[in-house]
């Protein structure tokens, strides 16, 4: 999951050293994954931070939850994502590229053994 977060510095101070902290989490608030760092902000930061959804996570509604911490000073935002079943490759599209696939083998093969019986011929 990849979240564009993008960090105002509205005080005096520049930089500024903030705490950013940012997850992903269920429904109930339970975290499914979690990074932090520190970051120097001078006046407006735009980053892109990604997080990993685990393998074995429930299909369903998730929460990227962000967290920025400075000094006695706190700002959230979060934005709503769904995990969903992966999409799988239809049938036909598998059919059509064996065809395709076997097609070229078999166009290669001839190709190579005509040029062998004619570097065969030659030489006789």
């Amino acid at each position: 999951m990849k979240a564009n977060i993008t960090i105002l510095n509205l005080g005096e101070i520049r930089p500024a050293d903030i705490i950013l902290e940012y997850s992903i989490k269920d429904m109930d608030g339970n975290i499914i994954n979690y990074k932090h760092e520190t970051l120097a902000v001078e006046i407006k930061t735009s980053i892109i931070r990604e997080l990993k959804v685990p393998e074995d996570t429930k299909i369903g509604d998730y929460i990227f939850y962000v967290k920025l911490t400075y000094d006695k000073h706190i700002a959230t935002s979060s934005d709503l994502f769904e995990v969903v079943l992966p999409e799988e490759v239809p049938v036909i599209r598998v059919i059509y590229i064996l065809i395709i696939t076997i097609g070229i083998g078999i166009i290669t093969i001839l190709i190579i053994s005509q040029n062998f019986l004619k570097k065969k011929m030659i030489k006789r």
